[in-house]
């Protein structure tokens, strides 16, 4: 739902040939370029950056209610997509690629900034993906663990 939401904000521009406004994109460039420039360290709690950068997107392209669902998703699937942002590859990784997303939305390549996103968010998922199955495996692991020392 959080990728067809997404694209929907970005394809919505293509068709309609409505820009995005640059009001908003514009503040949202420099403040991933300042994290470009001084990268945080890895941590869950970047999630919520991650965030803000992807309703912000939607909201530029026009469409509050889209905007609206993403933020309710958002906070759905929060605890799960945290598992993204534990490594600093992921975190610097994640910095260049909203980069190039906002950056092409801002010159006008809504086609480009559609592959980039989608690429982005694949990307997003897989990982999450993993490591989620990872902490799902060591927590059955070491409640299995518990009960043969209780027995």
């Amino acid at each position: 739902m959080r990728v067809t939401l997404e694209l929907r904000g970005l394809q919505r521009a293509v068709e309609s040939g409505t820009a995005h406004d640059p009001a908003m994109l514009e503040p949202l460039r420099d403040t991933w370029r300042a994290l470009r420039d001084d990268q945080p360290a890895p941590d869950p709690a970047f999630v919520v950056l991650d965030e803000e950068f992807h309703i912000t997107l939607s909201r530029a392209s026009g469409n509050a209610e889209l905007a609206h669902m993403l933020d309710a998703i958002n906070a759905r699937i929060r605890p799960v997509r945290m598992h993204d942002f534990v490594t600093a590859d992921r975190v610097e990784l994640t910095i260049s690629q909203h980069l190039g997303i906002v950056e092409r939305v801002l010159a006008g390549d809504l086609e480009g900034s559609v592959a980039a996103l989608r690429q982005h968010v694949g990307e997003s998922m897989d990982v999450v993906e993993k490591r989620a199955a990872r902490a799902i495996t060591q927590m059955v692991l070491n409640r299995s663990r518990a009960s043969g020392i209780r027995s």
